[in-house]
């Protein structure tokens, strides 16, 4: 049984049970933050499931994973998310005016919330997904 998700035929890095929950949840924001494209799979997934008139941004450092096109409503960046640059341009994005969901899935989730958890407003959210604890935990959940 394959555990990850398909959108048009591509594989995500996540697991297919994300789908129903997250379906409610993306749609009460009016920006979201994605740290880690990887793919830009789960991305595409966002893009076609998120509130009308929202945006998303998504980061990454490595521009040669990513195996999707562009859509109207994400801009994809390629660079180092701990560039103090790419850090202001987030901080700022984030103390935009409307609810924020951060989604912290690059190389260092739990230093990706440190950080981005200080810039938050109320009514933001912040979720590290597909976090393990370890890489042996993550092979058996995405071999099962």
């Amino acid at each position: 049984m394959d555990p990850f998700l398909w959108i048009d035929d591509q594989r995500s890095a996540q697991s297919k049970f994300i789908e129903e929950p997250f379906n409610g949840i993306i749609k009460k924001f009016n920006l979201i933050i994605e740290i880690g494209t990887f793919t830009g799979v789960f991305t595409k997934w966002l893009s076609k499931n998120a509130k009308d008139g929202s945006l998303i941004f998504s980061y990454d450092n490595n521009p040669s994973y990513r195996i999707v096109g562009d859509f109207s409503n994400v801009k994809f960046r390629v660079c180092d998310f701990f560039n103090l640059e790419t850090l202001s341009e987030i901080k700022s994005l984030i103390q935009t005016s409307g609810r924020t969901l951060i989604l912290c899935d690059g190389g260092d989730k739990e230093t990706e919330f440190k950080i981005l958890s200080r810039f938050m407003k109320d009514g933001d959210v912040i979720m590290l997904h597909d976090y393990e604890h370890d890489p042996l935990e993550y092979h058996a959940i995405s071999e099962s």
